[in-house]
């Protein structure tokens, strides 16, 4: 049977033309399926940052009221306040001046600039503190001095005006110690004179009353602003190296040397704290 003649040329010519078509369908399918890919790629990668940023506000925000000691109840004074026996046997015998901890002549010396509402201080001093006491302060290699760093909130100048006062009567660290030990949810008003007396009634030796009038004191009131402008000019000199911007903030060196910024990757490990002290003691 015959054809009618450029039938077949018309046919190959629809075949390529649909061909092109369905060639250009594909091509269109596959970028909008590479399209969005990267936009799921993206989202991906904007709910990853925001989760990590809801994990940090987590953290600073309520974090520490996961990790708070139980409230103390009104009962609880002197010897019966929750740890008292156990921080007094911690720091027995060892040299207490003002805001120093150890031996004037120990040969490294350690800063802190801490909070006292402050649950990543209260972390160190759980974790770490008490084997720098037992290990290199009470065996005269380490002296620590302390140092308010009142920023968290109203409570944190509460706290610190009674730690500046106890240390008027060398009793700062037992004070301190023990504050930790009690310490509740940062910003939640715990910070009570109630609350405060309890703390200072378990330090052995303490004249709780007299450290309650000096709190307002100038000569506290001094040692404070010192304190806190002390942390301000450091924060501002390691800023490049993106360390001293908070509090715990950490200084080791060797006594009378230079200063040196410390800053450990654990607050709750003492491996980090060891090495450095042993190299600096050397």
């Amino acid at each position: 049977m015959s054809s009618t003649p450029g039938t077949d040329d018309l046919s190959r010519k629809e075949r390529r033309d649909q061909a092109r078509t369905e060639r250009k369908a594909l091509e269109e399918a596959e970028r909008a399926r590479a399209a969005q890919r990267r936009r799921l790629i993206q989202l991906g990668g904007v709910l990853a940052v925001v989760a990590v940023v809801i994990a940090i506000i987590a953290i600073a925000a309520g974090g520490s009221g996961n990790n708070a000691a139980p409230k103390l109840k009104a009962t609880e004074k002197g010897s019966s306040v929750a740890h008292a026996s156990e921080v007094q046997s911690l720091l027995a015998g060892i040299p207490q001046h003002g805001a120093e901890l150890g031996k004037p002549t120990a040969p490294v010396t350690m800063e802190e600039f801490v909070d006292l509402q402050c649950p990543f201080c209260r972390q160190y001093t759980l974790g770490v503190f008490p084997t720098l006491v037992s290990k290199f302060v009470r065996t005269g290699i380490l002296r620590i001095e302390f140092h308010n760093y009142d920023i968290i909130g109203p409570d944190s100048q509460k706290a610190s005006q009674m730690a500046g006062a106890v240390a008027l009567q060398n009793h700062l660290w037992t004070f301190a110690d023990l504050f930790y030990h009690n310490q509740q949810t940062e910003n939640s008003g715990y910070i009570t004179d109630q609350f405060l007396t309890q703390i200072a009634s378990g330090v052995q030796g303490l004249d709780v009353n007299k450290a309650l009038t000096e709190r307002y004191s100038p000569a506290v009131s001094a040692t404070i602003s010192k304190d806190n402008a002390l942390a301000r000019g450091y924060s501002s000199q390691f800023a490049g190296v993106g360390a001293f911007n908070g509090t715990p903030s950490f200084l080791v060196y060797k006594t009378g040397g230079p200063i040196q910024l410390f800053s450990p990757s654990s607050l709750t490990e003492a491996g980090e704290y060891e090495s450095t002290i042993k190299k600096l003691a050397k």
